[in-house]
């Protein structure tokens, strides 16, 4: 079972909106005018594998919004392998975001606006194992340097 609302204008999800599809496993939503993701939008997708909300306007990523309020062994993204939010608008991501992501594999996340990347923030994420800039893309970014 898949989602996909490419190119539809959307400006506003409902944090309801995907609420009990269990077997949802695509989330495709690029190309929209889409700010923000509520948080707690996919708490009850636990077979979700691909997010994609790439070229929208999504100006940063809290704390709920993929790591949910309940625990990720009873209901959670336990199968997220794929999160693409290039060519957004991000400025910030929450210390906590990908805490329940145990099984991503790749991630992107160029051209947006971060200026910086919170320490441990990929700490749970068992299956990128190393921090590995080739499946984390993060190009295109004004980097403030602190070193």
């Amino acid at each position: 079972l898949y989602l996909g609302m490419k190119n539809n204008s959307l400006e506003i999800l409902d944090r309801e909106c995907f609420r009990d599809l269990s077997k949802l496993l695509l989330v495709l939503m690029p190309e929209n005018r889409l700010t923000e993701i509520p948080d707690n939008i996919f708490d009850n997708c636990s077979s979700l594998q691909m997010v994609d909300f790439s070229h929208n306007k999504i100006r940063s990523i809290g704390m709920h919004v993929f790591s949910n309020r309940i625990p990720a062994s009873v209901c959670g993204l336990r199968q997220l392998q794929h999160l693409d939010m290039k060519n957004n608008s991000l400025e910030i991501l929450d210390r906590e975001c990908f805490r329940d992501l145990s099984k991503l594999l790749l991630v992107l996340m160029a051209e947006n606006r971060l200026t910086e990347i919170p320490d441990n923030i990929f700490d749970n994420c068992s299956s990128l194992q190393v921090v590995d800039f080739s499946k984390i893309s993060l190009h295109s970014n004004p980097w403030a340097c602190t070193c």
